[in-house]
């Protein structure tokens, strides 16, 4: 989902007008400064069908606070620093508390990164917790970009265990942090993390601690916007469409749709919109010469395969202020649906942060 959206986002410089109002958005990173932010999410995963006639649903609720802080600003504008955790909860369907913060430090839950001038964020790891009938671990995610070793949590369509490097081990049923993870007078700060081996479920949740969706969510638009610039970006089965609703008091408001559309081409990207002041455009760009050429057999296998693909929905809107060159707030609800053999995987999300200072 990140990904379609990030790419829409790119791509929305094709408008290519520039008039005198407009205005071109880019972050003022400062260094030695830290932002915080807030944020909620519910995630609810749901199965349904397969062979066994397998059916069941839980949500997940997690508020978030964290920091950036901004350790290097290069020439060009970009930025490195560190993330860390301030507060966090995850309460599940019945309200239960199924993980917190408490007694676990901060700085043992951070990230290194790099973000440009648009936002585009790269961190260097990226701490997920795993839900597992033995207990709730916070681990790195070594699939991460920047990461490297062999015990990443995506590992989990093996079966067996599967070792990880537990920063926090959380009670499934109290929420409460088991011992031997709090600090102590004696320990080191940070603690170090302890190599444990888990039976990782194929249906297993995994959670990201920070919300890592939304973060990736505050890069730019390219080129210079005016409000009331619309554009659709339809590529192939995932049509986009990007609103600049306003750009009012220092404000630049920016709804971001999605949804899936499996009628259409899979081969054909197109675009067309308007800006706030000089009119409509349009291209088409086909990635598919000579598919019309295409046997029977193969093109009943590219229908196999588009259809196979995930349905996702989603409606995001972003704030930015452009005047102090910082995000001010985001929130919308993301939906992804997947058949694997016959049976339906959904994950639904409320989504929604905020800077607070």
């Amino acid at each position: 989902m990140k990904t379609l959206l990030i790419a829409t986002i790119v791509l929305f410089c094709v408008t290519g007008v520039t008039s005198i109002n407009a205005t071109e958005l880019n972050y003022t990173w400062v260094k030695g400064k830290t932002y915080t932010f807030s944020a909620n999410s519910t995630e609810t995963f749901s199965l349904s069908g397969g062979m066994f006639g397998v059916a069941g649903s839980d949500s997940y609720k997690s508020t978030t606070k964290f920091s950036l802080k901004i350790d290097k600003v290069m020439a060009d504008g970009s930025a490195e620093g560190l993330i860390y955790l301030i507060d966090y909860k995850v309460t599940n369907t019945n309200g239960s508390v199924i993980a917190s913060l408490n007694g676990v430090p901060s700085n043992n839950l951070t990230s290194g990164f790099k973000v440009d001038r648009k936002g585009n964020f790269e961190f260097f790891s990226k701490k997920k917790m795993i839900v597992t009938e033995k207990g709730n671990f916070i681990v790195n995610d070594l699939s991460a970009e920047g990461s490297a070793g062999n015990n990443s949590v995506s590992a989990s369509a093996e079966s067996g265990g599967t070792k990880v490097e537990a920063y926090a081990e959380f009670d499934p049923k109290t929420g409460t942090l088991k011992t031997g993870y709090k600090v102590t007078e004696n320990q080191p700060s940070p603690p170090k993390p302890k190599t444990v081996e888990i039976e990782i479920k194929d249906d297993a949740p995994n959670l990201d601690i920070f919300p890592y969706e939304l973060i990736e969510l505050m890069a730019l638009p390219e080129g210079e916007l005016n409000a009331g610039d619309e554009v659709d970006i339809n590529m192939a089965i995932f049509p986009n469409k990007i609103t600049v609703t306003g750009m009012d008091n220092g404000i630049a408001t920016i709804n971001y749709k999605i949804e899936t559309e499996k009628s259409r081409d899979m081969t054909q990207t197109d675009t067309k919109g308007k800006t706030g002041e000089s009119g409509s455009f349009g291209f088409d760009m086909n990635m598919g010469d000579g598919m019309d050429d295409m046997d029977a057999e193969d093109k009943a296998a590219l229908n196999m395969a588009t259809q196979a693909m995930p349905d996702i929905k989603g409606d995001i809107t972003s704030n930015f202020d452009y005047v102090n060159g910082i995000f001010s707030n985001i929130k919308g609800h993301i939906s992804t649906s997947t058949d694997v053999m016959g049976m339906k995987i959904e994950v639904k999300s409320v989504l929604e942060m905020k800077l607070i200072e």
